[in-house]
């Protein structure tokens, strides 16, 4: 059994931590340790500890330890990329810039961050109170600064290229507006570069244009959350965005008179990502929630659930982006203080015996009984990947079972249309929920 870690249940790639416990062979080669099933190098043991170092691939989700073919039941730890920061208000992963996580810390570090695949935490550019962190289709940061009383509402960019940082537009451009204050923003290249900001001091969403000119998109007063939350659907129809405990969403490019409610929550939502099928990803901080959530937008039932919690609280979270590498799909997620990668969650289907099988599967047995008192019975599961993700009680995640017959030919008109040929007939014989 796993018991707790040492010095703590976190930690970065390359890291030394000691696992407490019971059950543990004293010689180090007789102990399999997997975090997330990623195997670990165990370096020193005894029968209640074990010395390892976190493997190159982990992400935040369970450790197993494996003696003479016996498991421990999984135990969270945590990840980090980055730790012994201020007050981070934004994460992107920048896939032109080799999948590299890159941070905002506001306060006293004021600071654009680079992650290296190292490991190292590299220093890009001084900042003023930075949140947003959309990223272009050639790979350049777009930013917010957010300080108040005399600022033009800047908005800039980082171009990994060149490592340079450099002012992109003054959204205080708008008539009548003399300051503003950028606590998010969003993008989207369709019809050209469009950036939507949020600005705090005249609580409106703004549009950048192609040409740098700047409008406003909403006429009501809207009380943002700070940092907000933006993100573009896949299509770039779309604009969300988190105001106080909701989830608002605007036509684009042109906008509207009034953003429309798509959700309210509980615990005030950060930081958000979309993902390519249109549903929502999104950070909640609150004295009681202390969350990462899914969402989609789209569906009349409104299935909402949380993807990991358990999170330290304080600090809270704030920004989320969704990335893929060698290692699969992927979350980062940014607490205040920390960086964390997290495996993006999943839904297994597995066998009776909980081996992992494809998501289509073709069982090939012979016919049963035609009495009804016999049959050839397969048993599938379907799980949680990983296994601390929590659904909401109501609605609960919704995993459909479609079974067809791909037998051809067939001499059956309604099956196989064109006999042998074509390989098209296969048959729907229902869906189960």
């Amino acid at each position: 059994m796993i018991t707790s870690f040492s010095p703590a249940a976190e930690g970065k790639v390359g890291d030394t931590i000691t696992i407490n416990g019971a059950g543990f062979d004293p010689t180090p080669a007789n102990n399999s340790v997997t975090f997330s099933g990623v195997t670990a190098s165990v370096t020193g043991s005894t029968a209640t500890t074990l010395t390892v170092v976190v493997p190159s691939g982990a992400e935040t989700g369970p450790v197993v330890v494996t003696v003479d073919s016996r498991s421990s039941r999984a135990k969270t730890f945590r990840v980090l990329l980055a730790t012994g920061f201020l007050s981070i208000s934004s994460v992107a992963i920048d896939s032109m810039a080799s999948n590299h996580v890159f941070f905002t810390d506001r306060s006293t570090n004021d600071t654009l961050y680079e992650i290296m695949p190292s490991g190292s935490v590299v220093n890009r550019c001084s900042l003023n109170e930075a949140t947003g962190l959309p990223v272009d289709s050639s790979g350049n940061l777009y930013f917010g600064l957010g300080l108040t009383g005399g600022i033009s509402g800047q908005l800039n960019r980082y171009l990994p290229a060149s490592t340079t940082c450099q002012t992109y537009v003054a959204t205080t451009k708008v008539i009548g507006e003399t300051t503003a204050s950028v606590i998010g923003a969003a993008l989207t290249e369709v019809g050209g570069l469009n950036v939507y900001t949020a600005d705090n001091e005249n609580a409106r969403i703004k549009r950048t244009d192609p040409t740098l000119a700047v409008s406003r998109l909403t006429s009501e007063p809207l009380t943002l959350s700070n940092p907000t939350g933006m993100a573009i659907s896949s299509s770039g129809g779309s604009l969300y965005f988190t105001a106080t405990n909701s989830i608002r969403s605007l036509p684009i490019p042109g906008g509207a008179v009034n953003s429309t409610l798509v959700r309210n929550l509980v615990g005030s939502p950060k930081g958000m990502a979309v993902t390519t099928d249109d549903k929502l990803i999104l950070t909640r901080a609150s004295v009681a929630t202390n969350a990462v959530s899914w969402y989609d937008p789209a569906s009349s039932s409104n299935p909402f659930w949380d993807l990991a919690t358990g999170f330290p609280s304080p600090p809270v979270l704030q920004g989320v982006a969704l990335g893929s590498d060698g290692g699969g799909a992927f979350l980062v997620v940014a607490e205040s203080t920390r960086v964390y990668r997290l495996p993006k969650p999943s839904v297994v289907l597995s066998d009776a015996a909980d081996a992992a099988l494809p998501a289509k599967i073709v069982a090939d047995f012979t016919p049963g009984t035609t009495d009804c008192l016999g049959a050839n019975v397969i048993t599938l599961k379907a799980k949680f990947n990983p296994s601390s993700l929590i659904p909401d009680t109501t609605p609960r995640q919704l995993v459909t079972w479609s079974a067809v017959d791909p037998d051809d030919p067939s001499d059956d008109a309604a099956v196989d249309t064109n006999g042998s040929a074509g390989g098209d007939n296969i048959q729907a014989l229902g869906s189960y929920n």
